[in-house]
């Protein structure tokens, strides 16, 4: 997560759970449900753009991929 905190990270899930009124750990299991889902996709568009993510340990995880796109945002 260069560039990317781990405390901002948390901070997302915070909110996030806060907001839902789930646990932190509930809101990262949904992320990466989510994330496989779409990293298992077969659709060629799909994987091209899972191959400009950064993926540290086989398959991407929620800070990952939060951390990618935050750094993608263009102000």
């Amino acid at each position: 997560m260069s560039g990317f905190k781990k405390s901002k990270f948390k901070m997302i899930l915070k909110v996030i759970a806060e907001k839902e009124g789930i646990s932190m750990e509930e809101v990262y299991h949904e992320m990466q449900a989510a994330i496989d889902a779409g990293f298992s996709s077969s659709d060629p568009a799909v994987q091209a753009a899972w191959r400009k993510v950064p993926i540290l340990c086989g398959k991407p995880r929620p800070e990952d991929v939060i951390a990618y796109s935050t750094g993608q945002i263009k102000v």
